[in-house]
């Protein structure tokens, strides 16, 4: 199936018409997951030229789905530059935290960056940005994620922030409670 969606990415690339949309939209996100350095900066260039705000738009958020930490590092940064538009960069920081094997390290990111990206990003994103620490569902991650927003508020959306934080302790005891089902542990 990886081998079709490179396919399908390829044949994209070439001609945006040949392939359905949809089609288009998974094979990018599986190429991505599955990727390289080198599949890295090319979705990163593809986002910089691309000749829709859709391509680009598919591109971009990509980024924040491959499996090297230091892919999502990069990723993380480069959502910060200006070659990531304000109104934009929040949802693909977004993304790298729900990122299935480093998000607490898109989180952890997020985190230094705070007055930076409180700066840069329209305040109507900033709850958005993390609503994806939801997914960091370990109680360490719940500490501190409750420790970091008790010390730095989200005023402007403070009950969807609430919101946000429940759901979060709500995964974790899900996962604490239903883990050993999934990883082939025994359980009680």
């Amino acid at each position: 199936m990886q081998a079709r969606c490179r396919e399908w990415f390829e044949t994209s690339s070439s001609d945006p018409t040949a392939v359905d949309p949809e089609l288009t939209s998974a094979a990018t996100s599986v190429v991505a997951t599955t990727g390289d350095e080198h599949t890295y900066k090319l979705l990163r260039e593809r986002f910089l030229t691309g000749a829709t705000p859709q391509e680009q738009l598919r591109h971009l958020y990509a980024l924040a789905e491959f499996d090297d930490e230091s892919l999502l590092l990069a990723t993380c940064e480069f959502a910060m530059s200006s070659d990531v538009r304000s109104q934009n960069a929040p949802f693909l920081l977004r993304s790298a935290i729900a990122n299935r094997h480093h998000g607490a390290t898109a989180w952890a990111f997020v985190r230094d960056q705070w007055p930076q990206a409180l700066e840069r990003f329209p305040s109507n994103t900033i709850v958005r940005m993390v609503d994806s620490v939801k997914s960091l569902a370990t109680a360490e991650l719940v500490d501190d994620t409750a420790r970091f927003f008790a010390e730095h508020p989200v005023e402007q959306a403070a009950k969807t922030l609430e919101q946000v934080l429940e759901r979060q302790r709500v995964n974790a005891r899900f996962r604490d409670r239903e883990g050993p089902r999934w990883d082939g542990s025994p359980t009680s």
